[in-house]
């Protein structure tokens, strides 16, 4: 089926967005700070990857590395998988805590709320 965007992918959990592909999953809490998470994207438009266990995320609420389980929950990762992790994925995955530490000190309610 085809969408404004591309191809739909809704057989998948997932649905291309403005700017990535999104896909949706039960939610579960961030074990660090107890965020919801029921949604995963993609940093590049064009990448039509549907996140699945054992994939590395962030927690938009405290920027805290996270993996998926099995069940699509998330945990904290071990150490073997963070020392594991690739050199290029490692760079990518502070970039993005970065920029979640920035939004979350712009937006320190929550992103409904104006900055100061």
């Amino acid at each position: 089926m085809e969408g404004p965007q591309g191809p739909r992918r809704e057989d998948h959990g997932t649905a291309p967005c403005h700017r990535m592909t999104v896909t949706r999953h039960h939610e579960s809490k961030c074990p660090a700070c107890e965020h919801p998470i029921n949604a995963a994207g993609t940093i590049d438009a064009k990448d039509t990857y549907v996140a699945e266990p054992g994939d590395i995320t962030v927690c938009y609420g405290c920027a805290c590395v996270l993996v998926y389980a099995d069940d699509m929950s998330v945990r904290l990762p071990t150490t073997k998988e963070l020392v594991e992790t690739p050199p290029e994925q490692q760079a990518e995955i502070t970039d993005l805590q970065k920029k979640i530490k920035l939004l979350i000190d712009l937006f320190p309610k929550g992103p409904s709320e104006p900055p100061s």
